[in-house]
């Protein structure tokens, strides 16, 4: 559904130009995301506070993008423009901070595994917003896209039959196995 969603842009996609190294960091990002929140997930099952634990991820996220501008040798940018001065306040507080806190909480009810599938709303929401602050024009394979993206949402975290977890384990020799072996567990 998102491939649908997003085909135009897919569809104008040169692979020698910026829009490689921008993919690679998408993707890294995306990875990077899944870790963090099977790393959160494992940190609040071991009853760490959620306000200092990502508090803490947050200050090592921001000195090591400081770090990367620097290995650049990229500048940082201020001014006292209102516009710019919201916008910071905006993503730092709502779009970081908050959307964390909330992340968290949803990962703390439902855990990390379904909490993620929540990720793939994301670009839906952003279309959603562009269009009403922006006039975004929806293409017809879009809104194929939409449904279809909803829909895979719905179906995979439905309570159906589970399936079999491996064809040379059971059920129960593969739960222990997993409660057994905790991949999130960093030294």
């Amino acid at each position: 559904g998102i491939a649908c969603v997003f085909y135009p842009e897919i569809a104008r996609l040169r692979l020698d130009g910026p829009e490689v190294q921008a993919g690679a960091i998408v993707s890294a990002s995306v990875v990077l995301f899944a870790v963090g929140g099977l790393v959160g997930a494992r940190n609040m099952r071991a009853g760490q506070p959620r306000f200092a634990t990502i508090g803490w991820a947050m200050l090592y996220g921001g000195l090591i993008m400081a770090a990367l501008t620097m290995a650049r040798g990229e500048s940082f940018g201020w001014t006292w423009r209102p516009s710019y001065l919201w916008s910071l306040a905006w993503l730092t507080l709502l779009g970081s901070v908050a959307f964390f806190l909330l992340y968290f909480a949803v990962v703390a009810r439902v855990g990390a595994e379904k909490a993620s599938y929540g990720t793939v709303l994301f670009p839906l929401v952003a279309l959603a917003v562009s269009t009403v602050l922006e006039g975004y024009d929806w293409p017809m394979l879009a809104l194929v896209g939409v449904p279809l993206a909803l829909l895979g949402n719905a179906l995979v975290l439905s309570s159906g039959p589970a399936l079999p977890a491996t064809p040379t384990r059971t059920r129960g020799e593969a739960q222990a196995l997993e409660r057994s072996v905790n991949i999130v567990d960093l030294p």
